[in-house]
């Protein structure tokens, strides 16, 4: 899993945070993969600075194929939004709060941040 950081216009910020979109159109510059995760970072073009607003998004398809429209270069990434911060479902650790004695995740689900931390797998 890759973590990519990416600028996003204030528009398409705001339809993928409420749902309405579920795809990035993208030049394919970089090895975008299912799985990875895309750290998209609100920008504002015309004053050429960041809003301080972000989301994740986990990379659940990625098409490249001319036949579907798809230019030479590009990709279209098919989304969806990530928990702010995993958690176990059991103790209900997190990363910033792990168990006593420390843990980590046995099994985590990036698109729900729901997860089992190695302490209650």
């Amino acid at each position: 899993m890759t973590e990519h950081e990416l600028k996003i216009w204030p528009d398409q910020f705001e339809a993928t945070v409420q749902g309405d979109k579920r795809a990035e159109f993208r030049r394919a510059d970089r090895a975008y993969t299912e799985g990875d995760v895309l750290h998209l970072m609100e920008w504002l073009p015309s004053e050429g600075r960041y809003t301080g607003r972000a989301l994740d998004a986990a990379v659940t398809h990625v098409e490249r194929d001319e036949r579907f429209g798809i230019p030479p270069g590009y990709a279209v990434l098919s989304i969806e939004m990530v928990a702010s911060e995993p958690y176990c479902t059991k103790c209900g650790c997190t990363e910033s709060a792990a168990c006593p004695g420390g843990c980590s995740w046995s099994t985590l689900d990036i698109v729900s941040g729901e997860g089992l931390c190695t302490r209650c797998a």
